[in-house]
């Protein structure tokens, strides 16, 4: 079994490569980014998922420079040639509503919350009270990100069934509207289940997102890449991008 695991994990990451490899980096298209943490240095808990609210700001005043065009997630749709920009927020960390959402409010740029269930309420995280002020927010759209962020690879089907379906339920029923979006935790294709495109499919979501750091491209609604963006890399992204 050990070794039927490596040889799926090898196979898994050469196809991979080889999208990545493949994909057009031609500038002038479409690229969702992804971010996790926005705060000051001292409460970093990761330099690859981190960024300072000065960043954050730069980063959106060049790409305004750039004459980028912000986008909500639900106008998303493979596209040549356009210069759009699609920004969505992992995990649900309190330091989004403080210090990322009044930049955000400031320039009116629509953007996307990726919340973990199991983490709503927590210490550092948003509480329901913030996630239903934002929701009323019209630039706001906000998704499911698994019921407990577990690495979908490693799960049953039953519990394929809790981290993709019954969230999408209790998100509904706190939310009291349809939670269209969906982004897989650790969204690289050998830590996803090969079943869980197929229960996103099932549980009614437009979309579903990876980690995959390409542009947008046609091959799939249920696999859409994201880049990752933080503290170093983010002007090599834009210009190398955008």
């Amino acid at each position: 079994m050990y070794q039927m695991n490596a040889i799926r994990l090898r196979i898994l990451s050469r196809l991979q490569n080889l999208q990545m490899k493949n994909v057009n980096w031609m500038k002038n298209k479409q690229y969702v980014l992804m971010f996790h943490s926005i705060c000051e240095r001292p409460n970093w808990y990761d330099r690859d998922y981190c960024m300072t609210p000065r960043t954050f700001e730069n980063m959106i005043i060049e790409l305004e420079r750039r004459r980028c065009q912000f986008l909500p997630i639900e106008m998303l749709q493979h596209r040549e040639d356009s210069k759009e920009v699609y920004l969505t927020f992992d995990d649900g960390f309190l330091d989004f509503y403080e210090n990322a959402y009044p930049i955000l409010k400031k320039h009116h740029i629509p953007f996307t919350i990726f919340l973990t269930l199991d983490y709503i309420n927590k210490r550092n995280y948003l509480t329901w009270e913030q996630i239903l002020e934002l929701s009323e927010n019209s630039l706001c759209t906000i998704g499911c990100h698994t019921y407990t962020h577990k690495q979908l690879s490693e799960c049953s089907i039953t519990e394929l069934r809790k981290e993709i379906i019954i969230v999408k339920e209790k998100m509904e029923e706190k939310l009291k509207k349809e939670v269209n979006f969906f982004a897989y935790p650790y969204g690289t294709l050998p830590k996803v289940h090969l079943c869980a495109p197929l229960f996103v499919w099932g549980a009614g979501y437009r979309k579903a997102f990876s980690t995959l750091a390409t542009p947008v491209n046609s091959s799939s609604r249920y696999f859409i890449p994201r880049i990752n963006m933080n503290e170093r890399n983010w002007k090599l992204q834009i210009v190398h991008c955008i």
